[in-house]
C-alpha cells in the first residue's frame, strides 16, 4: 500500500463509477473497487476476483446476464425454462440470495423474495462485472454470505452513437443505441435496449393445455452524469431503468379462469448521485445517495386478480479513505438504507431500516505481508444488531508465487414474506426470526509467470439459523431457523497463451451439504469445468467455449436426481469496416439436451447474428 494508490482512489472513485478508467483485457491488470471500496488491481486483491469488460461481453453475446455470470468460476444457476423466466444464481454453492447485487454502488432485490431478479439486467446496458467470491458483509452487511456482484452501466465516452441490431432463433429481436461525450470537465452518456424472443415452451409437463412458447421482452435505458471541478471534487449521477414482460406456463393444465393467460411482469430502477471530494491530499470523502424501485405483477392461471409486489429502498453512505502513511489506508464509513414494501398483500410491518459503520485498514505488515482487516456493526429495526468481520494475509513467496489466508463473517437479513407474511388457514410469517449468519475459511496460493497465471483455492463456509418454510401441522406452513449447512470447495483457474490463441479454463468442485440430514443442497452441480481459446485472424475473431457440469438433485430429499451435461458454444466477429462489424454466435451447437430444474426446458441450439454500426 503506498501513495500511488491513493492517487488511484481519487481518478477511480469507490462510489463514482462514472470516473472508472479503461483496464487492460487481461483481470490481472484490471482495476476494481468492489473487494475493498477502493481501488486497487485485480492481481494485488486479497480475495477471489473476476472482472468481466465490456470487449468480453460484445464478444459472448449471452442472453442475460445470468448466462453471462455463469461463465465464470464458482458461479452455478438454475433455471424455470428459457430467456426471461425465473432463475436462481448460486455463488459458491450458498443460497439464492446469498450473494450482494449491486448495480453503479447501489443495492438490488427485492424486500419481500429477497433475491434479484438477474435475467432482467441486459447485458447491451452493461460495461463491465466485478464478481468478489466470499463473506464481504463487513464492507456491505446482509446477502454478502457468498459474495458481491457489482454491475456497471454503459458509460459512452464517444460523440459517435454506436448501434446495434441483433436477430437469432426463436425469432429473437435485439437493438441498442449508446452514446455520449465529453465537454471540458463534464462528461454525458445515453444508452438504451430492447430485446424480444418468442422463448420456448418452459415447461415440461403444462396439461397439454398450454405447450406454446413463452414469450419475453425487455426495454432498458441508462443516463450518465459527470462533473470534475478545478477543485479536484467530482459530482456524478446514474439512472437506469428496466421494464418487461415474461409468458408463464398453466402447469397443470387446470384453470378457475378463463382465459387466464399467466404473465409476469417486471420495473426496475435505479437513481445514484455521488460526491468526490479530496479533502487533503491523504484524504478523500465520498458522499453518495441512492433510491431502487423494483416492482413486480404476475398473474396465476387460477387466480383471477394479479399479484403486486413492490420494494422501494432508499440508501445513502458516507465514505471516508485516508492515507495513513506510505504503507497504510484506512476506510471509514457509515451506510443507511430503508426498505419499504407495497401491493396486494398486507404485512404486518411493512418498513424497515438499517446503519451500519464500517471501518477497513489495508497496509503492509512487512516487506512481504499484506493485510486487509474490517469491521462492521449493523443495526436493524427488526432483529437488531449484527457484528461481523473480515481478515486476509497475503504473503509474497518468490517473485511469481502468493499464499493467501483469509476468514469472514456473514449475515442475511430475514425477508418481509418470512417475517411478516400474512397469516391464513395454510401459513403464516414468523416475526421471532433471526439472520441467517456464516463463517468462512479460505487459502489460496497464485503463480504469475511471463505467459502464464494460475490460482488454486479452497475454502470452507458454515452457515447456522437458516431459514426454511416447513409444515408446522397438518396443512400449515410457516419459517424457522432451523437448518444448517457447510461448504466445502475448490477452484482452480489457469491463463495462458498457446501460440496465437489465448486460453482461460477453470475447475470448480463444491459440496453443499444439509448438516442436519448430510444431503447436498438443491440444484447445485458438484463439478463445473470451463474452457475458452479465442484468437485474432486479421479482421476476424473466433472464440470458443465449452462448459461441463455434473449432476445436481432438484429436491431437498435428494430423490430427483438431474443429470450432468456439457455445451460447446463459437463466437465469431469479423470487422467489414473500420466502423462496421458483424458478429454470431452458436450457441449448444450440438443440441445437448440438459434440465437445470426438474419440470422445466432449457434453450437447445441457438444462433444470433449481429451488426454493429458505429456513426
Amino acid at each position: 500500500m503506498n501513495k500511488p494508490l491513493f492517487t488511484a482512489l481519487l481518478a477511480v472513485s469507490t462510489c463514482s463509477p462514472l470516473t472508472f478508467a479503461a483496464t487492460a483485457d487481461n483481470n490481472t491488470e484490471a482495476v476494481l473497487v468492489t473487494a475493498t471500496r477502493t481501488a486497487q488491481s485485480a492481481d494485488t486483491s486479497l480475495a477471489a476476483v473476476v472482472v468481466i469488460e465490456r470487449q468480453q461481453i460484445e464478444m459472448l453475446q449471452p442472453s442475460d446476464l445470468l448466462q453471462l455470470l455463469a461463465s465464470t468460476p464458482g458461479v452455478d444457476i438454475s433455471r424455470n425454462g428459457g430467456r426471461g423466466a425465473n432463475a436462481s444464481l448460486f455463488l459458491r454453492g450458498t443460497n439464492n440470495g446469498h450473494a450482494l447485487v449491486l448495480i453503479d454502488g447501489v443495492r438490488l432485490g427485492s424486500a419481500s423474495l429477497g433475491t434479484v431478479s438477474l435475467q432482467n439486467i441486459d447485458p447491451s446496458q452493461v460495461e463491465r462485472i466485478e464478481i468478489v467470491r466470499g463473506p464481504r458483509s463487513s464492507l456491505y452487511g446482509s446477502e454478502a454470505l457468498g459474495g458481491v456482484i457489482q454491475v456497471f452501466t454503459r458509460k459512452p465516452a464517444d460523440f459517435a452513437p454506436v448501434v446495434t441490431f441483433a436477430y437469432g432463433t426463436d425469432n429473437t429481436r435485439e437493438a441498442s443505441l449508446a452514446v455520449g461525450g465529453k465537454w471540458a470537465n463534464t462528461s454525458v452518456g445515453v444508452s438504451a435496449s430492447h430485446s424480444q424472443s418468442d422463448g420456448i415452451d418452459s415447461q415440461v409437463f403444462d396439461g397439454n393445455t398450454d405447450a406454446d412458447d413463452d414469450e419475453s421482452s425487455n426495454s432498458s435505458v441508462a443516463l450518465t452524469l459527470a462533473h470534475r471541478f478545478d477543485s479536484g471534487a467530482e459530482l456524478s449521477f446514474n439512472g437506469n431503468r428496466a421494464s418487461g414482460e415474461k409468458d408463464i406456463d398453466q402447469g397443470n393444465g387446470y384453470s378457475a379462469v378463463a382465459e387466464a393467460s399467466p404473465y409476469n411482469k417486471f420495473a426496475v430502477s435505479s437513481l445514484n448521485a455521488a460526491l468526490v471530494v479530496p479533502l487533503t491530499a491523504s484524504w478523500l470523502s465520498t458522499v453518495s445517495l441512492g433510491q431502487v424501485d423494483d416492482e413486480n405483477e404476475s398473474r396465476d392461471h387460477n387466480i383471477a386478480a394479479a399479484s403486486r409486489f413492490k420494494t422501494r429502498r432508499d440508501q445513502a453512505s458516507w465514505q471516508n479513505d485516508i492515507q495513513l502513511d506510505d504503507n497504510y489506508l484506512l476506510t471509514l464509513g457509515f451506510d443507511y438504507y430503508r426498505d419499504e414494501v407495497t401491493g396486494s398483500q398486507d404485512y404486518a410491518e411493512n418498513e424497515r431500516s438499517n446503519r451500519a459503520l464500517f471501518g477497513q485498514l489495508q497496509g503492509e505488515l512487512a516487506g512481504a505481508v499484506d493485510i486487509v482487516a474490517g469491521y462492521r456493526r449493523d443495526k436493524n429495526d427488526q432483529f437488531g444488531y449484527e457484528t461481523t468481520y473480515n481478515i486476509a494475509l497475503g504473503v509474497d513467496l518468490g517473485d511469481a508465487h502468493r499464499l493467501i489466508v483469509s476468514r469472514g463473517t456473514a449475515f442475511k437479513a430475514p425477508t418481509f414474506n418470512d417475517l411478516y407474511w400474512p397469516a391464513d388457514d395454510y401459513s403464516a410469517g414468523n416475526s421471532a426470526l433471526a439472520p441467517e449468519e456464516s463463517d468462512h475459511i479460505e487459502l489460496e496460493l497464485r503463480g504469475s509467470y511471463s505467459e502464464l497465471s494460475w490460482s488454486l483455492t479452497v475454502y470452507r463456509n458454515d452457515i447456522d439459523n437458516l431459514i426454511n418454510w416447513a409444515e408446522t401441522s397438518p396443512y400449515f406452513w410457516q419459517p424457522s431457523n432451523v437448518n444448517a449447512a457447510e461448504i466445502k470447495g475448490s477452484e482452480f483457474s489457469l491463463r495462458t497463451q498457446l501460440g496465437d490463441w489465448n486460453v482461460q479454463t477453470s475447475v470448480s468442485y463444491v459440496k453443499p451439504k444439509n448438516t442436519d440430514n448430510g444431503n447436498l443442497l438443491a440444484r447445485r452441480a458438484e463439478k463445473t469445468a470451463l474452457a475458452q481459446l479465442d484468437r485474432r485472424f486479421g479482421k476476424m475473431f473466433v472464440a470458443l467455449n465449452w462448459k461441463a457440469q455434473s449432476h445436481r438433485y432438484d429436491d431437498v430429499a435428494n430423490d430427483n436426481r438431474l443429470s450432468g451435461y456439457n455445451t460447446f458454444a463459437v463466437n465469431l466477429a469479423y470487422d467489414i469496416s473500420e466502423k462496421l462489424t458483424s458478429r454470431l454466435k452458436l450457441d449448444n451447437i450440438f443440441d445437448n439436451d440438459y434440465r437445470l430444474s426438474k419440470n422445466y426446458h432449457t434453450s437447445g441450439s441457438e444462433a444470433l447474428f449481429s451488426l454493429t454500426y458505429r456513426l
